[in-house]
């Protein structure tokens, strides 16, 4: 037993010896040009699949590499790449120090970015395209310069605006033409359910940013007159209130 032990262990040896004569090790460090380690550094043997990271004080190690002349790649963000020639002798350890040169920033053109946000009023602007009803856009309401909603209000073909007799003294009513039935209001897509006081109290002129006014055969599914109370017509008020503000 103990012979074929010794057979096997000198069969072994000159292996091991061989592959010390083919290979050496190589270590180094990476640095900036200010001395500092840089951590995260890629080192890789140009020609081979060794690949490492520096460590956190920008050391790295190879055990095994390939004798003969070799070129380390060393690679950092932001840093320009840099490849270090190194003799590689069987059996050795060869030590290497790198330093990275910092990229200059480069200036880049100015980009003017420019958002289209409509928020709720996608569907004011779906409903305008496609269905009946009278719009109003917001360029459409400053044309009109008004001081107070009923102003606008005043100037659709389908509506009066009348003065009647209120709890907190005269109230504005809005009214289907040629009827005393008040129209239901909807302020951002909600119903606002106002008798004694007129719209002017709840909504500012300069805060509106679109309208739309529909009869009671116009109404759209989402302000159904039996939910709503719309039964003679609805006009729906969109605000800056959660809503694209204008320039000011």
């Amino acid at each position: 037993m103990r012979g074929i032990a010794s057979l096997t262990f000198i069969a072994l040896m000159p292996v091991a010896s061989l592959i010390a004569q083919e290979t050496g090790s190589l270590s180094g460090r990476i640095s900036g040009a200010d001395s500092l380690p840089l951590a995260r550094a890629r080192v890789s043997v140009v020609g081979t699949d060794l690949v490492a990271m520096a460590d956190a004080n920008g050391a790295f190690m190879f055990r095994a590499v390939p004798r003969g002349s070799r070129e380390i790649d060393v690679r950092l963000l932001g840093y320009s790449p840099q490849r270090v020639p190194v003799d590689i002798r069987g059996g050795d350890s060869v030590f290497i120090r790198a330093r990275l040169v910092a990229l200059e920033p480069v200036q880049m053109p100015s980009v003017a970015v420019v958002a289209n946000y409509n928020g709720s009023l996608r569907a004011f602007e779906e409903r305008r395209l496609h269905g009946p009803g009278t719009f109003l856009t917001r360029d459409e309401i400053v044309r009109m310069h008004p001081r107070q909603v009923t102003d606008v209000l005043r100037r659709i073909p389908g509506l009066q605006v009348r003065p009647v007799a209120g709890f907190y003294g005269e109230n504005l009513a809005v009214m289907q033409r040629g009827s005393r039935c008040p129209v239901m209001f909807y302020v951002n897509g909600s119903p606002v359910p106002i008798a004694d006081v007129a719209i002017n109290n709840y909504v500012a002129a300069e805060d509106l940013m679109a309208i739309e006014i529909f009869s009671t055969s116009e109404l759209p599914a989402q302000f159904n007159s039996s939910a709503g109370g719309a039964k003679c017509g609805m006009v729906g008020l969109w605000t800056r209130s959660g809503n694209l503000p204008d320039n000011r």
